[in-house]
């Protein structure tokens, strides 16, 4: 077992609902102290939400483009989107102001992570290139280029030394995030990888694909990869809980799983999505679950 997760007893509550996005909703993240919720979606938003009261806080629509990502950096002062125009923003998460742009990227830009110490983020575009960038500059340090296909996910381990990612081609590829340089491919998986999330440990990287697998990957040498086969369909989403308890999926066939690694069976799912599920997030204290997808809607649980 690489990670124990939490068997829940009690059902979830049924979802509440935060509306406004016309279009899918590609990632959600929540601010490092769990007051907002930041959503990046199709109609070329990013949309930031009060979740004790359920209310929008920002609109941020300097985009050109999807959004198709978002991340908060550490201090939860600024947020970082990734969009469909080629660039990356920065934004004061207070104020809505556009702090910062960062181009380079010559196709869409499918995903960003920050690093633990919020002096450093990666990304991601279609041309299957990953970039890895100083957060204080507007250029990239390193361009890397072994994926010949789109890149959908990036995630850095919990020291920020590595940074993951998560591709079109079937891999994923560990990188040196200092140097740039690959250290080695993570290969198993028979479709699409569309996200990678780094458990809170960073034993363990956790990646979702168009094959309806769930893969945990460990990132030591003598490890043992687990393949988790509930969903019926290809599968967008994962996340895993601050504390390494949980781990949540979702995709196509509209249910969100937790899981529980002692066993092949999810613990528990969570219904009432209409529509596949593109994105979810686990609140810092993870008494709070939020997810969305091809709907437009954002769906909060109390588990």
């Amino acid at each position: 077992m690489l990670f124990a997760l939490t068997l829940l007893v009690a059902p979830p509550v049924l979802p509440m609902k935060l509306e406004g996005h016309s279009e899918n909703v590609y990632a959600l993240a929540f601010s490092p102290d769990g007051r907002r919720l930041a959503s990046a979606s199709g109609d070329g938003t990013l949309r930031v939400w009060e979740v004790a009261t359920r209310t929008r806080f920002h609109v941020l629509d300097g985009h050109d483009g999807p959004v198709y990502d978002v991340a908060f950096t550490p201090d939860g002062k600024s947020l970082l989107s990734a969009c469909g125009d080629k660039n990356l923003r920065l934004w004061d998460a207070e104020t809505g102001r556009l702090k910062r742009t960062y181009t380079g990227h010559t196709k869409p830009i499918y995903c960003v992570a920050i690093s633990p110490d919020g002096k450093r983020f990666a990304s991601g575009d279609e041309s299957g290139a990953v970039m890895l960038w100083r957060i204080d500059r507007e250029k990239a340090l390193h361009v890397c280029t072994a994926h010949t296909k789109h890149v959908y996910g990036v995630t850095f381990t919990k020291d920020g030394s590595r940074v993951i990612s998560a591709s079109s081609d079937g891999d994923l590829r560990v990188w040196d995030a200092a140097k740039g340089k690959e250290i080695r491919s993570l290969k198993g998986h028979t479709s699409h990888v569309y996200r990678c999330v780094c458990s809170a440990d960073g034993k363990t990287v956790a990646s979702v694909s168009h094959d309806k697998t769930v893969r945990l990957w460990p990132m030591s040498a003598t490890g043992k990869e687990v393949v988790l086969t509930a969903h019926r369909d290809p599968v967008y989403a994962v996340a895993i809980s601050g504390d390494g308890k949980w781990l949540l999926s979702g995709g196509d066939d509209r249910l969100i799983r937790l899981w529980n690694t002692g066993d092949d069976k999810p613990s528990r799912e969570l219904k009432g999505h209409q529509n596949a599920v593109y994105a979810i997030a686990i609140s810092p204290d993870g008494k709070l679950v939020a997810s969305a997808g091809s709907s437009g809607v954002i769906r909060l649980w109390r588990i």
